[in-house]
Parts: C-alpha cells; sequence; structure tokens
C-alpha cells in the first residue's frame, strides 16, 4: 500500500536529522522515490542527508579522482555520493548513499548496488558525524567491508579501519601531510595536502 507522510514527518525530513519513523522499507522506497531529499534508512529510522559544505565537496571531488586514475582498466568502479547501497542481514535492512565507495562485482539491482563494497569513504559533516562513526561503522563492518575510510574536513585527518574478525580496529590516521596507503589494494596511495587544500579556480 502506499505510505502517506505525515505533516510532521515531512517537516523533519526537510529539516534534518535523524528520526525513528518506525516506516518499512518499501515505504521509504515510496518516499524516496517521490522526493528529491537525500535520504538514508536503517531499520526504521530515516536520516536526512544534509547539503555539503564547499570543502567536502572538494574532498570527495579529489579522492574520487585519485580512485577512479587507479581503478581505471580494471573491473573495479568508484561511485561517489549519489549511488546508494543496499545492505541486507536476515533481520535489518540499511539502504545508505556513501561519499565515495570502491565495488568489484557490478551487482546493481536498477540503480541501486546491492553487493558488499571493498573500501568506503565517508567524510564527516557536523549533522551526520554520529551517523558515520557509530551506525554506519557498525553495519559496514556487519556485512564485510574491507576497509573503511573516515575523513574529517574540519581537522584534516583520514582514520583508516579495516576488519579484523567481524570489527573495525583502527589501523592508522593520516594526517593532511601524509600519503594515504590503501590497506586492501596495492599500489593505491595518493598525497592527503590535495585532498585537503582547496583553492578556487
Amino acid at each position: 500500500s502506499e505510505v502517506r507522510i505525515s505533516t510532521t514527518l515531512a517537516l523533519s525530513i526537510i529539516i534534518g536529522g535523524l528520526f525513528n519513523t518506525g516506516m518499512v522499507y518499501q515505504q521509504f522506497q515510496q518516499i524516496k522515490d517521490r522526493n528529491e531529499l537525500s535520504l538514508e534508512y536503517y531499520n526504521g529510522i530515516v536520516i536526512h542527508m544534509q547539503a555539503t559544505t564547499p570543502k567536502h565537496e572538494h574532498i570527495v571531488f579529489t579522492m574520487t579522482r585519485e580512485l577512479k586514475d587507479f581503478f581505471k582498466n580494471t573491473k573495479c568502479s568508484v561511485h561517489s555520493s549519489q549511488v546508494a547501497v543496499k545492505l541486507q542481514q536476515q533481520n535489518s535492512t540499511f539502504e545508505c548513499v556513501p561519499d565515495i565507495f570502491v565495488e568489484c562485482d557490478n551487482k546493481f539491482n536498477k540503480a541501486t548496488y546491492i553487493g558488499t563494497p571493498l573500501l568506503i569513504v565517508e567524510v564527516l559533516s557536523d549533522a551526520t558525524a554520529e551517523n558515520d562513526t557509530e551506525i554506519k561503522k557498525y553495519e559496514y563492518a556487519k556485512v564485510g567491508v574491507l576497509e573503511y575510510l573516515i575523513v574529517s574536513q574540519k581537522h584534516d585527518y583520514v582514520r583508516q579501519y579495516i576488519l579484523k574478525d567481524g570489527l573495525y580496529s583502527l589501523n592508522k590516521t593520516f594526517n593532511k601531510n601524509d600519503i594515504y596507503n590503501s590497506y586492501i589494494f596495492d599500489d593505491l596511495s595518493f598525497e592527503l595536502k590535495q585532498v585537503f587544500d582547496r583553492t578556487r579556480g
């Protein structure tokens, strides 16, 4: 059946944040399909992804470019910001829109990726930082994402988490003047100064 969204819920989603609506995934899909809002779903919780900052945009653009250059002419693909990922477990459904992810199996259901990314990057924003460092970190580990990078646009660092025995372990924190080296992809590395330094032009 079609979902009818209440005025209160509509205003809540527009304002932004995390809302325990109790809606099922099918209802979430209907809302998402009818609106141009960037929404994520976690077992009845709707998360509104708010507009990004210019620095956030620059970080995503630069890291995406570096990753695309590395994976050119391989079976792996790099996706950023607009491609949804559905992580399905026996008793839970989580649909998110990572800032960047790398997949090598091309498992798509229409426009939604339904496989397991090998690497995911999330750039922290004030409104959704807890989502990235808590909910997503837990869900990504649960489904087997091998490397998870959390990027701080405020403090210019990249925290690299790697999967060990089903849980994430902090492997290294890269700072602005460091060179990032992937844990799971040999020879994948790039300077982080270009990632954090945003210049006009």
